[in-house]
């Protein structure tokens, strides 16, 4: 899985990230519904490792037809520079578990509260199709 990059940082505008791949063999091993929050910042990891996090919702289940997944949203201390980035993540997989769609919506904590209306239009608006499924 990827790591916690750059695109994920406290800015005061609003930042989207949206990301299709295949998954290879390890990945496809190693995934779960509940490891899909942790597909591009790996929220369990910087948990475990005391990093401060904070669940922003509850979890959702998400169906696309044949593709299922979640919805999350968090906020995270950015460790470099003590500052919070909330985001909020829809990922799902393909039955087969070797695809991935992501998208992913965030910012500093306050940006995220004063633009939460329009990131919920874009998250609400978003939904993935795999070809050949319904």
């Amino acid at each position: 899985m990827k790591a916690f990059n750059d695109a994920f940082t406290p800015t005061a505008s609003p930042w989207l990230v949206a990301e299709v791949r295949a998954l290879d063999g390890q990945e496809q091993q190693q995934l779960s519904l509940g490891g899909l929050s942790d597909v591009i910042v790996p929220v369990d990891t910087i948990s475990s490792e005391g990093g401060n996090v904070q669940e922003l919702v509850q979890p959702q289940l998400l169906v696309f037809g044949a593709l299922h997944g979640t919805r999350v949203a968090y906020s995270i201390e950015d460790q470099r520079s003590g500052a919070y980035v909330a985001f909020e993540q829809a990922a799902v997989v393909n039955s087969p578990t070797d695809k991935l769609w992501v998208l992913a919506a965030g910012c500093s904590n306050t940006c995220f509260q004063t633009h939460k209306s329009a990131i919920d239009r874009v998250m609400n608006s978003w939904s993935a199709r795999d070809k050949g499924t319904s």
